[in-house]
């Protein structure tokens, strides 16, 4: 008769295959990280606005602190927390795709914009504001648009179809508060000349 020793160890051996079997095929069972190609209009898209995210948010950061009118404050505090929000959809989408995304510095020519929009004082300083608004989201309703016609990716267009009313309402509201401080003067329209009248004697 085999001595009790002996059973009990053949159990666990047998266990302890029984347990190794079990880890595999659970270890085959688990679901893959699956990596979505991306074409590279759609990797140009996620990077540019990841850029224009910040400067957006740093730039309104410093209107939080600086800016003297109290619409152009709570305009402010909203470009924040709108693309605060949008950027976060942003960077899942990049994570899912392995999309490395520019770093929240800012580009040498927007640091000098920065440096230069930090040192003006006063109600000044609001419409100056208001003018690099203005312009920087009419930039970012173009790289929007061209995404909507020239993107592949199904998910980053839905995104930009999703975010590009924002922008919209960002530039609108932008322009509207510029107006209204005197901040944008109208274009002046080309002064007509007389239509030549030829001399006598010619």
């Amino acid at each position: 008769m085999p001595k009790l020793s002996s059973i009990v160890a053949g159990f666990l051996v047998a266990g302890l295959f029984l347990t190794l079997g079990h880890a595999a095929l659970a270890k085959d069972r688990s679901p893959r990280t699956t990596v979505v190609r991306t074409a590279p209009q759609d990797s140009a898209f996620l990077r540019q606005v990841a850029q224009s995210d910040s400067v957006a948010i740093k730039f309104s950061q410093l209107a939080l602190e600086k800016a003297t009118t109290p619409a152009v404050k709570q305009y402010a505090q909203k470009i924040v927390e709108d693309h605060t929000q949008s950027n976060q959809k942003l960077k899942q989408l990049a994570l899912e795709r392995e999309i490395p995304l520019p770093s929240d510095t800012l580009q040498p020519n927007k640091q000098a914009q920065y440096n230069t929009l930090s040192k003006i004082p006063g109600i000044e300083f609001d419409g100056a504001y208001l003018r690099q608004q203005v312009q920087e989201h009419t930039s970012t309703v173009a790289l929007y648009e061209k995404q909507l016609q020239e993107g592949k990716a199904p998910l980053v267009k839905r995104f930009a179809a999703r975010t590009l009313p924002m922008i919209l309402t960002h530039q609108q509201e932008a322009r509207a508060l510029a107006n209204q401080l005197g901040a944008l003067k109208p274009a002046r329209k080309p002064r007509k000349e007389a239509p030549h009248k030829p001399t006598s004697g010619s």
